[in-house]
C-alpha cells in the first residue's frame, strides 16, 4: 500500500529536528559579537500616561553607559507603534532606553532615569469606548479606519495613521427590556476596519430552516513562548542596518521594522535562522525590536536587548479580548447555508 502514497508509510526526518536536538540551531542569544552593548528600557508604570519630564543625566554620567535614547530620538510612527513613546498607551511600554557594557550596568542606568508622568484615562474595553462621552483608546480616536493595518506589510511599513472616532447612541447598548448587551445592537460600517464576504448571505438565510444566534466573549491570551524576544541591531556608519531577530514572518518583520525606524527596507537586512516559539505573536515587528537600533545608531556598535520572562508578558502581541456575535443558518440536513459574524 505504501507504494500508492508519497509520505504515508515512509520514514523521513524533520528538516530542523537534528540541529535542534544537537544544539547546532542558532537563536538570537547564540550569536557572538565584538564590542556588543546591552540595552534595557524604562517602562511606563501606567496603562495610559503622557511623559511630562524626563531626566537622563544620572544615567549618562555612568562610565558603563554608552548611549541613551528617549521618545524624542524615535522616528514618528506610521500606523504601527512608536519605538519609544511620549504617550504610552499600555502598561510597560518603553519611554526611554540605555545601552551599556553589560546588562547589570544597563539595569542600574534605567533605574537612575527620572520620569514624571501625567496619568490619563485608560481604555481596557473596546465596547466601553463606543459609548457616548467615553474616552478613546488612542489620541487620534477609538477606531482604526485603515484596512487591517496591524496585520499587513503595508500597515506595518509606516503608512500614515488612519484612526477615527465612532460613538454610538446609548440605546444601542440595551435590549428592548432595558438589559445591558454584551455587544451593541447596530454598529455602523465605518467602525469596521476589516471585512470579508463570500456569496449572498441574505439569500442563504432565506434557504435556512433553522437560524441560531449567539454572542460570546473570549478572554485575552498571553503567548510567552519558550524563547523570550531578543534582538541584536548593528547600525553601520554607512546607514545600513543588520538585525538578528526572533520572528515568525520575515517579510512582515522586515517591512515593519524598516517603517518603525524610518529607513528604506533596502537598507535593512533581517537574519533569523531559528525561532523559539511565538504562537503567532512574533508575526510582526514590535517596539522593543527597534530599541537597540536607536542606541546602535548613536555609537555604531551592535546592541542587544533580551527580554526577561516577566517582560515577555507585556512585550508580546498576545491575542486580545474578542467579542463575537454570530448568526448561522442551516438547512434540513444540518448543512450551514449562511453565516454572519461580527467581531470586536
Amino acid at each position: 500500500m505504501s507504494e500508492d502514497f508519497k509520505h504515508v508509510g515512509e520514514d523521513f526526518e524533520v528538516p530542523d529536528g537534528r540541529p535542534k536536538v544537537t544544539g547546532e540551531a542558532r537563536y538570537v542569544d547564540d550569536y557572538q559579537f565584538n564590542n556588543l552593548l546591552h540595552a534595557k528600557t524604562v517602562k511606563s508604570p501606567y496603562a495610559h500616561a503622557r511623559v511630562v519630564n524626563i531626566d537622563t543625566s544620572a544615567a549618562e554620567a555612568m562610565d558603563a553607559v554608552k548611549a541613551v535614547a528617549t521618545y524624542e530620538d524615535a522616528p514618528e510612527p506610521g500606523l504601527g507603534q512608536p519605538v519609544l513613546a511620549e504617550e504610552p498607551m499600555v502598561y510597560g511600554y518603553p519611554v526611554a532606553a540605555v545601552a551599556a557594557d553589560n546588562e547589570y550596568a544597563a539595569a542600574a542606568a534605567v533605574e537612575a532615569i527620572e520620569v514624571e508622568y501625567e496619568v490619563l484615562d485608560q481604555v481596557t474595553d473596546p465596547i466601553e469606548t463606543l459609548k457616548p462621552g467615553s474616552p478613546n483608546a488612542r489620541p487620534e480616536g477609538n477606531v482604526p479606519t485603515g484596512e487591517a493595518g496591524g496585520e499587513s506589510a503595508e500597515g506595518q511599513g509606516g503608512a500614515s495613521n488612519q484612526v477615527g472616532t465612532v460613538k454610538l447612541d446609548s440605546a444601542e447598548f440595551t435590549d428592548e427590556d432595558g438589559n445591558d448587551l454584551v455587544m451593541p445592537r447596530n454598529i455602523p460600517d465605518e467602525a469596521w476596519n476589516l471585512k470579508w464576504s463570500w456569496g449572498d448571505v441574505s439569500e442563504g438565510f432565506e434557504k435556512a430552516t433553522e437560524i441560531v444566534e449567539n454572542t460570546v466573549k473570549a478572554q485575552p491570551i498571553p503567548t510567552n513562548p519558550l524563547e523570550p524576544r531578543s534582538t541584536v541591531i548593528d547600525w553601520g556608519a554607512d546607514g545600513r542596518v543588520k538585525a538578528w531577530v526572533s520572528s515568525q514572518s520575515m517579510s512582515l518583520t522586515h517591512t515593519g521594522l524598516a517603517g518603525m525606524l524610518g529607513i528604506s527596507p533596502a537598507n535593512l537586512t533581517i537574519i533569523n535562522n531559528f525561532t523559539g516559539g511565538g504562537f503567532g505573536s512574533k508575526g510582526t515587528s514590535y517596539p522593543q525590536m527597534g530599541v537597540p537600533a536607536l542606541l546602535s545608531k548613536q555609537v555604531n556598535r551592535p546592541v542587544k536587548i533580551r527580554g526577561s520572562r516577566k517582560e515577555e508578558f507585556h512585550w508580546g502581541n498576545g491575542r486580545a479580548t474578542m467579542i463575537l456575535r454570530s448568526k448561522i443558518g442551516v438547512d434540513d440536513d444540518g448543512k450551514i447555508v449562511a453565516m454572519d459574524l461580527e467581531s470586536i
